[in-house]
């Protein structure tokens, strides 16, 4: 196995998407791009907007564009995950490589409400110190990924086409 850690592939939101309860992200951003439902222009919706335009429309409203419009994204590159010893103290060992720009870090087990996060492998390990009290080192499995600043994109609508076009950081 290589040393180098490996990422999944790079997933988009816009920024005012990023919560608790975000919608699958996108290969780029001109994929969140979608013509209203009464065709009177072009919104940023959820990628369930062709399926469930109804539930999308709820959970995140459509929001009109205009043309020179900035907007802003993000996105998240999913890396493998990889073992980390805790011990009860909160000091651990890494077993494998940990991908240098990663700066989300989680307990990849299923459970539930008590998964441990942190923005550091080290706030993860006190997080899960905290969460559940080992009383002996725990190997524990750690996902992590590489969240983006802010990257600003201009909506160009030429007809019944719209993209976006990037506009700097954020």
């Amino acid at each position: 196995m290589s040393q180098e850690a490996e990422t999944n592939g790079r997933e988009w939101w816009p920024a005012d998407y990023c919560d608790e309860g975000m919608p699958p992200g996108m290969v780029t951003p001109d994929a969140w791009l979608r013509a209203l439902p009464n065709g009177d222009g072009w919104t940023i919706a959820s990628p369930y907007y062709d399926d469930e335009k109804e539930e999308a429309e709820r959970k995140w409203p459509f929001k009109p564009l205009v043309n020179g419009q900035r907007v802003e994204f993000v996105y998240c590159e999913q890396f493998s995950s990889f073992d980390v010893t805790i011990d009860p103290d909160g000091r651990f060992e890494p077993h494998g490589a940990v991908p240098p720009n990663a700066n989300w870090f989680w307990d990849d087990a299923e459970r539930g409400e008590d998964s441990a996060s942190g923005d550091s492998l080290e706030e993860f390990a006190l997080a899960f110190v905290e969460d559940h009290h080992p009383t002996e080192p725990e190997r524990v499995t750690v996902g992590c990924s590489h969240w983006s600043q802010g990257y600003t994109y201009s909506v160009k609508i030429e007809g019944n086409v719209a993209t976006l076009e990037e506009a700097g950081t954020a």
